[in-house]
């Protein structure tokens, strides 16, 4: 969750047409936004889920409040995973209308955030577009595109 918004910073600043470093800039601001969502769920996750395991275990119940807590945390996780879809579409459109990288990258973006986040509500936040791995990858492939050219 550091180098995804970090090469997103860096392109804004390495684009040269206004509407595409505004894009650019909106897709990192979406980008940090979604990964601060994710790093409290995953600290929900290693600290509150072991301790509630913990209690589980030593009491024989599951403590009081975990469930609604457990929740919260797993609608940060379905936040930082939509921000990071949205986040795909607005920088592809900050590729299409820069020139510094291939137009079909951009409309590989824009298709790539659509599908994902719509795969994603579709199949209820459990399915195929689930793996947090996967909100990385368009931008990885701007990157590397970006390096390359």
């Amino acid at each position: 969750m550091i180098v995804t918004p970090a090469g997103l910073a860096g392109l804004t600043v390495v684009l040269e047409e206004p509407a595409a470093r505004v894009l650019s800039a909106m897709a990192t601001a979406a980008y940090v936004a979604g990964g601060v969502c994710w790093i409290a769920s995953l600290a929900f996750r290693l600290t509150v889920v072991t301790w509630a395991a913990e209690r589980t275990v030593k009491l024989g119940h599951v403590p009081e409040g975990f469930a609604a807590y457990d929740r919260w945390a797993g609608a940060l996780y379905i936040i930082h995973m939509l921000t990071a879809y949205v986040a795909s579409i607005v920088l592809g459109l900050a590729v299409l209308v820069s020139e510094a990288l291939p137009t079909w990258l951009g409309w590989i973006g824009v298709l790539w955030g659509v599908a994902f986040a719509l795969g994603f509500l579709a199949t209820r936040f459990a399915g195929p577009f689930n793996p947090p791995f996967l909100a990385h990858l368009y931008t990885a492939s701007v990157g590397v595109a970006l390096l390359v050219h």
